[in-house]
């Protein structure tokens, strides 16, 4: 045999022996890249179930908290409920029991008439008995009024002086007295608050008597002649004095 094959022969198993090598190394090599990408799939894996595990503990920790507590609403409701319901339960039953008014008394119907009596006119000088009241005009004087109040209006007008004198004994309520005046064509005076004009008020006592002052406006061809009529609500009852005035 020659030098070539020998040599040739020999370095078979030497070649063997190298390829085996290579290859147990490309095996080492593959199954080590193969270990870190199994490891991350694994952790990848096992991030994955942890998250679905923690979302599924969530939901159900959500759901058992939703079924388990109440609405508010209706737990108001209720509550309001209740509340009503007691108290109703505690509130007195008040019943209401028609009373009869007292014999005698009104009813706010009917109101009964009451005759009103007018004596006869007397002269603007003369005295006149309202009741036991003695009425007296004590003076007529002309003047001019201002405007002092609503509705009021400035020009002529005559001034009028009433005396009174309580001959009972018991007192007497001037605010039941009122005087008014017509003019000569019977037209009623316009009264103002324009000075002096100052009504009597109070109480009369018995023996007593006042003095008030009535201003009325009353155009200068209207005052020949004039009526000034003093009447007490109390007694129903009128007198009238007619004459010139200035």
């Amino acid at each position: 045999m020659s030098a070539l094959t020998v040599m040739s022969s020999r370095s078979r198993p030497a070649a063997l022996v190298a390829a085996v090598a290579l290859g147990a190394l490309v095996l080492v090599g593959c199954s080590s890249s193969t270990e870190p990408e199994a490891a991350a799939t694994a952790a990848s894996s096992s991030q994955f179930s942890g998250a679905s595990a923690t979302g599924a503990a969530s939901a159900a920790a959500e759901e058992t908290v939703t079924s388990s507590a109440p609405a508010a609403g209706s737990t108001a409701d209720a509550t309001t409920s209740e509340a009503t319901d007691t108290v109703s339960a505690d509130e007195p039953v008040i019943i209401s029991t028609p009373v009869p008014p007292p014999a005698g008394a009104g009813t706010g119907g009917d109101v009964p008439e009451v005759d009103v009596t007018t004596a006869a006119a007397v002269p603007l000088t003369a005295t006149a008995e309202l009741g036991a009241v003695s009425t007296v005009i004590t003076s007529v004087s002309a003047l001019t009024t201002t405007a002092t109040g609503p509705g009021e209006i400035a020009g002529p007008a005559v001034a009028v002086q009433v005396q009174l004198k309580n001959n009972s004994g018991a007192p007497v309520s001037l605010d039941s007295v009122f005087v008014s005046l017509n003019d000569s064509d019977g037209a009623p005076g316009q009264p103002t608050t324009s000075d002096p004009a100052r009504p009597v008020s109070g109480e009369l006592a018995p023996g007593a008597q006042a003095d008030g002052v009535y201003v009325f406006r009353v155009s200068t061809a209207g005052r020949n002649p004039i009526t000034i009529l003093v009447s007490n609500s109390d007694s129903a009852e009128v007198v009238s004095f007619v004459g010139a005035a200035a």
